[in-house]
């Protein structure tokens, strides 16, 4: 039995608090969409009323935009080493997406955005990504003085963050695979400490995730309503939400599991063709993330083939022919795309399985392999 990269997570209550939806005869937005966001502010120490929950992080990175008014004219600045559904809002809106480049953990970097910010049209927005769980210097991008989108599709928990330490619009991934998991599903934290300022905009995003109908004005508010922006239909069902709200319960104690396999990780590879980034006791830890010089294919490899399953999981953005953008003051991206790959550190790894994994990392000597084509060469 192999060890997967990825493993969804439920809970043993799912199937009873969702089948109790399925027959209460309201299965769309209710009550449970608004438990469930009520209980992430408190789970992450948000301020009552900042988090509107959406259908995926994808939908949530729009909201956003389409509330900051992004679009044809408007220049975002976005790291490309993400999953592409960072960038598709920024070109669902008609917007230029400025590729900004990475640090060597594939974080943005807040030099490549001042770049961008130094030509005539200047950026509009930025957009950085939590990558594995750990988290760009996002102090420094606000100082830019644009607005800052947070991608945390793989940090569900952020409690332990200063809230200066975060976005100005911290989005969220509840998707299959991921730490907390409602089916699909999304949200966005509203991080302004201005509650008159906050209430407003989550106003404005309700409005927008559900065709801007206002669904708290009256009982009959589809026909008594003058729509005066449309909006999508962006928002959570309550079905998702139960689902969500069981597996809640345990993602404290996932999150730990996670970062317990990954400081066993850090602590027991010991190998000179393994590049570590450090522990970092706050992250999420998503998944477990390498370098590997030169010989990161083999590597991948390697692994799957002992069972470990191991990947990049996700390619430079700026290299997929519908993703076209200026990538002035792109650095290190090549590199980083190159020679990084993740292995696994889930809840579903015992200690046993995380030490078998280090004994293969560790075993790994990429010149005992038969090269093969398409792979890297030194």
């Amino acid at each position: 039995m192999g060890i997967p990269l990825f493993k969804v997570g439920m809970s043993g209550l799912a199937p009873r608090r969702a089948a109790e939806v399925l027959m209460s005869g309201y299965i769309g937005q209710g009550p449970k969409v608004e438990e469930f966001e009520r209980e992430f502010e408190k789970l992450n120490g948000f301020p009552e009323g900042s988090f509107v929950s959406t259908n995926s992080c994808t939908s949530a990175i729009e909201l956003v935009l389409r509330y900051l008014n992004i679009g044809p004219q408007s220049r975002v600045a976005v790291t490309p080493m993400t999953c592409i559904a960072t960038a598709a809002p920024v070109l669902n809106q008609r917007a230029e997406i400025l590729w900004a480049g990475v640090t060597h953990k594939g974080l943005i970097r807040v030099e490549d955005v001042k770049q961008h910010m130094k030509s005539d049209a200047g950026v509009d927005a930025i957009i950085g990504v939590d990558w594995t769980g750990r988290l760009p210097d996002y102090t420094r991008l606000k100082m830019l003085g644009v607005p800052v989108i947070q991608d945390a599709a793989h940090d569900p928990y952020l409690a332990e963050y200063a809230l200066e330490e975060l976005g100005d619009y911290v989005c969220f991934s509840f998707g299959p695979i991921k730490h907390l998991t409602t089916i699909d599903g999304g949200g966005v934290f509203i991080n302004n400490p201005d509650r008159h300022v906050r209430d407003t905009v989550v106003r404005a995003l309700k409005l927008l995730r559900w065709y801007g109908l206002d669904r708290t004005s009256s009982k009959d508010f589809r026909c008594e309503q003058d729509i005066e922006e449309p909006g999508m239909k962006w928002h959570m069902n309550d079905v998702s939400a139960a689902v969500g709200l069981s597996n809640m319960r345990n993602l404290k104690d996932i999150i730990q599991i996670h970062r317990r396999n990954a400081e066993m990780l850090e602590k027991g590879i010991d190998n000179p063709w393994i590049t570590k980034h450090g522990f970092d006791p706050r992250s999420n830890y998503w998944v477990y993330p390498l370098i590997v010089e030169h010989y990161r294919d083999r590597f991948v490899k390697y692994m799957n083939a002992n069972g470990v399953g191991c990947s990049r999981v996700h390619r430079r953005g700026d290299t997929h022919p519908g993703y076209s953008g200026s990538t002035t003051g792109l650095k290190m991206i090549k590199w980083f795309d190159d020679n990084q790959c993740n292995l696994p550190n889930g809840w579903w790894m015992q200690v046993e399985d995380v030490e078998r994994v280090i004994s293969i990392v560790n075993d790994f000597d990429p010149l005992e392999m038969e090269p093969e084509g398409g792979m890297a060469t030194p």
